[in-house]
């Protein structure tokens, strides 16, 4: 039996999606945290790393590299739409954060204002 939600095909997730490249020949060990999920891996020339955030909350995203190899973030889209094109960071972390729900952030960046106006 369906739910409300599954019913009128309403999207309970949205997709994160990080375009990853090493520069250097060697296999870059990577740690991505995504909201309270961590995940390890290892990025070979050109990788991918996806994750599904609930449409509700908040997003914070951070990338660490734990050996010296440097990295480039080729592509990041949520939701399909691209939030940041190409990105050299070398070995550093690399974060980004909005602290609400990212369609009432889309809508505000940009430049339509609130979206819905929250009470506090």
């Amino acid at each position: 039996m369906n739910t409300f939600s599954e019913l009128q095909d309403t999207k309970q997730t949205i997709k994160l999606t990080l375009w990853l490249r090493a520069h250097q020949p060697g296999l870059a060990q990577v740690v991505v945290e995504c909201n309270d999920t961590s995940t390890e891996f290892t990025v070979l020339s050109d990788s991918f790393y996806h994750a599904n955030v609930p449409v509700d909350k908040p997003i914070r995203l951070n990338l660490k590299v734990l050996n010296n190899i440097d990295l480039e973030i080729l592509d990041f889209k949520i939701d399909g739409r691209e939030v940041s094109s190409s990105y050299e960071f070398g070995t550093d972390d690399w974060g980004f954060q909005i602290d609400e729900p990212y369609y009432q952030w889309l809508h505000q960046a940009d430049g339509q204002g609130w979206l819905l106006n929250p009470k506090n």
